[in-house]
Order: C-alpha cells, then sequence, then structure tokens
C-alpha cells in the first residue's frame, strides 16, 4: 500500500544494521589489536596511552552492541522508553566520572555545566547510552578538553557534548539534517550511532513534540557539538 511505503522509506532494515555494525565493529577491532601488539612490549615503561587508545575501541565495541541489541528490541516492538523523573546533574555527572581514568589517560580535561536543581523526565537507560557513545566518540577526537553541559530552552532539555577536536566532517553535518537518514558505507562512517541516537531521542515524546538530536561545529573555537533535545 502507498502509505505503508512511505512510512518505511527513512527506515533500515535490520539486515543493514547488523551489516553496518559489524563493519563498525571490525574497524575498531582491528585497532585494538593493532594497539595491543604494540603496547605489550613497552607495558613496563609506560604504555598508559596506547591502553587508553585500548579502552575507547573497547567502550566503542561495547556500545554498538548495546545499540544493536536495542535495535532488535525495536524490531520486534520490545523496547519503548521507561520514563521517571531524574535529577540531569547527577545523571550527568556519574557519566563523566566513569570515563574519568579515561580521559586522565589522554590528559584531557572533562568539565560539566548543569545546574544542581535540573530535574527532567526521561529514559535513563536509553538517554545515557546516547550520551555514552557521544562521549566516547568526543574523546577519540579531543586534543585537551572535553564538556558535557545541560540546559532549559524552548521547552527541551538540551545536553550537549563538545570538544575540541577537529570537528565533524562536512557529509555528517548534511546526514545528520536530513530527515530520516539511515546508514551507509560510502564515507567509511556508517552513521549507525547517530541512527540509534535519532532513534532513541524520537522515543521521547510531549505535548506533540519528539526528542531529536543536532551536529554542529563550535564557531570560531574548533570541535564538534552533539546536542540532545528531549521535550
Amino acid at each position: 500500500m502507498p502509505g505503508e511505503k512511505g512510512a518505511d522509506e527513512g527506515r533500515a532494515d535490520f539486515g543493514s544494521l547488523i551489516a553496518s555494525t559489524l563493519h563498525d565493529m571490525k574497524n575498531s577491532l582491528t585497532i585494538v589489536l593493532d594497539s595491543l601488539e604494540a603496547c605489550i612490549p613497552d607495558m613496563e615503561a609506560g604504555g598508559h596511552q596506547r591502553l587508553g587508545q585500548l579502552q575507547v575501541e573497547a567502550k566503542r565495541l561495547n556500545g554498538k552492541m548495546i545499540q544493536l541489541l536495542s535495535f532488535y528490541r525495536m524490531d520486534k516492538a520490545m523496547l519503548s522508553a521507561n520514563l521517571a523523573e531524574w535529577n540531569v546533574h547527577d545523571v550527568l555527572l556519574e557519566l563523566l566520572l566513569q570515563e574519568t581514568p579515561l580521559l586522565e589517560s589522554r590528559d584531557i580535561e572533562g568539565e560539566l555545566l548543569c545546574g544542581e536543581d535540573l530535574v527532567w523526565v526521561f529514559d535513563r537507560e536509553l538517554v545515557t547510552g546516547v550520551l555514552g557513545n557521544a562521549i566516547n566518540n568526543a574523546i577519540r577526537h579531543a586534543r585537551r578538553q572535553l564538556t558535557l553541559e545541560a540546559r532549559c530552552e524552548d521547552g527541551c532539555l538540551v545536553i550537549t557534548v563538545q570538544d575540541d577536536g577537529p570537528g565533524y566532517p562536512g557529509h555528517m553535518l548534511e546526514n545528520a539534517a536530513a530527515a530520516g537518514a539511515g546508514v551507509s558505507f560510502a564515507s567509511g562512517n556508517t552513521g549507525l550511532g547517530l541512527y540509534f541516537s535519532r532513534a532513541i531521542a524520537a522515543m521521547h515524546r510531549r505535548d506533540g513534540r519528539a526528542g531529536h538530536i543536532r551536529l554542529a561545529n563550535r564557531d570560531g573555537q574548533g570541535g564538534a557539538r552533539f546536542s540532545l533535545y528531549l521535550p
């Protein structure tokens, strides 16, 4: 039926998501193995930076597995947002503290900007999965600084992860802006993380509004900015 075709146009089938996930996992696993091989000989002399690289890629692999399981549950209509009221500052602080050893190993300063009394309704597990993926990506590309910020804007909770790295390439900004953008092998970055983030954001709805994400580069300062909007 025409209506059914239109509803599915922006949706990637589960088979393509599996292929995309395996593609990303293969790339990360190659980096892990190469880093491990280089790290073993000089561990006693101090290989903390290489170990940090291993941890980044291991976290990325773990994140891909979580995304894959989430997509499976979505495909089987087994996943829904478990909404509850949370202190946003406490949730973000816990996320940042979990990354402290990795940040220190890469000599990156982590900063949290959020009012301690900011409270919002969302699915903590799903949202922290999205933010964990964004933080891990920021750590991979940051030079010295990573900032996690939350604020209220136009009736939405806006949580932003930004770094001082090279910023997003143009094709990622274009794909993120495209409605219903799915996954692709063409650019070398499948976009699975963005697809996952967009899907989780859209599961948060209130007063006819749905959550969404935005990607941008920081004007004049360099670095990438990932923003999650929750109504």
